[in-house]
């Protein structure tokens, strides 16, 4: 059997440690190293060098997965193969091996038959809960297990790194490898040099060099700082402000409410496949539950009759408009509250899986565009980032205590009746004698 794939040396160095007998292989890569090659060699090497193999390709969506897919396709010669079935993402090989797509984006349906081979392609970006619900197929047949990935902080796939021996761990069924993007032999050296130029410090170390950046992404660090439990139920006289991302289908609704007097969030939910209706209800609940409490909403897209429907049943509910402008303005402003620990966020599974991964690409233009991952979500990101701009107009991104927020009482009251009555201007912020930030919604649409 020859394959018309071509491995550089370090790809050659984790292809030996297959062939020796390594069970879990963790790999934290460098953008361009050449991981899915790699992938697609291995998996079609053990699917035709072991008959009646189970093997599942595995990324954190569809249209991930299918990059692997795809090459996997490619270069599995056809001799081989009985039968592929597009629609189940499944190869059907002569030999009785076969090889299944699958998106981790549902981790609760990644159970099912006995696996030999998982390779879970970008573990990083993932929650662990698709790990944990993969793992018990490998335990009848002793399988094995890749994840090749560029890190995200010290996350899950930091932890399982570290489980090789070698590195401190006490696993020998874990052996780790790190390679910088420069290690693919195959790339132009002087290509590395222009990026180190052009891309920010912190995204170059983590995405070219392949370092663990501390407690987060590249845009959130510090993050053990400020996660913790606080979510608490409302207290009679406190004053509080939200943040509100709307949703009805493919993504998320969620509302997050915080404390003036001490910048903590205490409250959360996140819901979809509910009709507008309905959530406005939900969120009129939520605000007079917690004293009547002053929410930022996205208007971008839908937002804007929800917030004057709310307006209208006496909500004081304030529009923030996106543009490329009034996001990083207001992402920045985050960014300094957790990077000065001057906000509390709730430390629970999926706020710290999005607040991870959470990251900025540049545009052509040379400009800094935040984002999450292609067909990761943000929601919960954007709310917490528009009840941090609610915190910061308020109290100046301060923790200023119950006693503070007393002596704003009457100035508290009068911006929660403009907002009801929808008639405060729709300006990012205050700062008057900062022309840099003073920036109408308008100007940037």
């Amino acid at each position: 059997m020859k394959l018309d794939i071509t491995l550089h040396t370090k790809q050659l160095e984790i292809f030996n440690a297959f062939l020796d007998g390594a069970r879990f292989m963790v790999i934290s890569c460098g953008r361009r190293f050449g991981k899915t090659m790699l992938c697609a060699f291995i998996v079609i090497w053990s699917a035709l060098q072991n008959p009646k193999w189970n093997i599942w390709i595995v990324a954190p969506t569809y249209p991930q997965t299918d990059i692997l897919w795809e090459m996997v396709l490619e270069y599995l010669p056809r001799e081989y193969i009985t039968q592929v079935f597009e629609g189940k993402k499944l190869i059907v090989l002569r030999n009785g091996s076969r090889i299944w797509a699958k998106s981790a984006d549902n981790p609760r349906a990644l159970v099912g038959r006995g696996l030999d081979l998982i390779v879970f392609d970008e573990a990083s970006m993932c929650d662990i809960a698709a790990w944990n619900y993969m793992r018990p197929a490998l335990g009848d047949r002793m399988g094995r297990a890749i994840f090749p990935t560029t890190p995200k902080g010290k996350n899950w796939f930091y932890n399982i790194f570290m489980k090789d021996p070698s590195k401190g761990g006490d696993d020998p069924d874990y052996v780790s490898f790190t390679y910088p993007s420069m290690d693919n032999e195959f790339l132009d050296p002087t290509e590395f040099e222009k990026m180190s130029k052009d891309l920010p410090a912190l995204m170059y170390k983590q995405e070219i060099l392949a370092e663990f950046i501390e407690s987060g992404g590249e845009v959130f660090r510090n993050l053990n700082r400020v996660m913790r439990d606080c979510l608490k139920e409302p207290i009679s006289g406190h004053y509080y402000v939200g943040g509100g991302d709307l949703a009805k289908y493919q993504d998320f609704t969620v509302l997050t409410i915080a404390d003036l007097a001490t910048n903590e969030i205490v409250y959360y939910e996140r819901f979809n496949h509910l009709d507008w209706d309905y959530q406005k209800v939900k969120i009129s609940s939520v605000l007079k539950r917690y004293n009547d409490a002053v929410m930022y909403m996205d208007s971008t897209g839908v937002g804007d009759p929800i917030v004057e429907d709310l307006q209208r049943q006496g909500c004081a509910v304030k529009s923030f408009k996106f543009s490329q402008t009034t996001k990083k303005q207001a992402i920045e402003n985050l960014m300094k509250m957790v990077d000065d620990a001057t906000i509390g966020i709730p430390d629970l599974p999926e706020i710290r899986h999005e607040f991870e991964i959470f990251g900025y690409e540049q545009t052509k233009y040379g400009q800094v565009r935040y984002c999450a991952p292609d067909g990761q979500h943000d929601d919960i990101v954007i709310s917490v980032v528009l009840c941090a701009w609610g915190l910061d107009r308020n109290t100046g991104s301060s923790v200023v205590g119950y006693s503070a927020t007393e002596d704003k009482v009457p100035e508290f009251d009068e911006q929660r009746q403009k907002f009801k009555a929808g008639t405060d201007d729709n300006y990012i912020c205050d700062y008057e004698d900062d022309e840099d930030r003073v920036a109408n919604y308008e100007e940037d649409l």
